[in-house]
């Protein structure tokens, strides 16, 4: 499985000392050089405030097609953060809608001719091209903003260096490396096809029409979803165990091991389906 898009290196550093962007006083975002037509995806939660095609009022191409999301929480006192010379957007998305960390927004773009996408496509069919002023090269690009589409409301002279999001790819980074990154997403084929996310930490399946949420919900991103379909509620009818019951598997949290102590899982494991514990349950 290739990596997520921020895994790739760096094609433009924030601020002057980057050394690109001389017309613009130094760069205002960063831009990483993933594959073309690769998926970008959130790294922050928070509600889409713009969709551009990548043209201002005067026709002028401003870095690509674009998306502006407020984010849940400012980061160094900037509401918004820009996803940036995308070849495409996701089609779902519309303003207003909220994402989490995780969820597509686009594809990587940032191509002057048909030909810098190596023949490659996004589901909408069409890569959008750029001038050579606004974007050299493939590649994607993050922008923290005092307004909501980048290049306009909010935009400083100057990069101002409170707005420089790498410390925001460096934690993404690091989360990845850590495992997190291999978390099911809501947008994974497989969740995306059973489940519809109803709140940052809870999803509903539309299947069983059961909710997995919280803690139980984090371990089985945790595991890719490997239990498959929830088939009852969270319980904790057994004394010293909360658990819920799976097609495949039953996760248990049990904080004491008065049931099991499973290697790499404290405190949350799969209970074995031979053990005295899955047998009162699943009786």
């Amino acid at each position: 499985m290739d990596p997520p898009w921020y895994m790739y290196p760096f094609t433009v550093h924030f601020g002057p000392e980057g050394g690109s962007d001389a017309g613009y006083r130094g760069a205002h975002d960063i831009d990483i050089g993933a594959p073309p037509n690769h998926p970008v995806t959130a790294l922050l939660p928070g509600q889409i405030v713009s969709i551009t095609d990548g043209w201002d009022d005067a026709r002028t191409v401003t870095w690509g097609r674009q998306v502006g999301v407020l984010l849940d929480q400012a980061y160094n006192g900037n509401k918004y953060l820009a996803y940036l010379h995308l070849s495409g957007v996701e089609p779902t998305l519309k303003e207003g809608q909220h994402v989490s960390k995780g969820d597509l927004i686009g594809w990587v773009g940032g191509g002057n001719n048909e030909a810098d996408y190596l023949h490659t496509t996004n589901p909408t069919g069409i890569n959008f091209t750029n001038p050579t002023s606004r974007s050299s090269q493939i590649q994607v690009g993050v922008a923290l903003m005092r307004g909501k589409e980048y290049g306009h409301e909010g935009w400083t002279e100057y990069p101002d260096p409170a707005s420089n999001p790498t410390q925001i790819i460096l934690d993404a980074q690091n989360d990845f490396l850590k495992g997190e990154g291999d978390m099911l997403h809501i947008t994974d084929p497989f969740a995306k096809a059973y489940f519809t996310q109803v709140a940052e930490d809870r999803w509903h399946c539309v299947k069983t029409n059961i909710d997995v949420a919280k803690d139980i919900l984090s371990f089985y991103r945790r595991i890719g979803g490997a239990p498959r379909l929830p088939l009852t509620v969270e319980k904790s009818d057994i004394p010293g165990v909360v658990y819920q019951v799976f097609e495949s598997a039953v996760i248990v949290y049990d904080k004491d091991h008065m049931y099991d102590r499973p290697a790499g899982f404290d405190p949350w494991y799969l209970l074995k389906l031979n053990s005295e514990l899955a047998k009162k349950i699943l009786h």
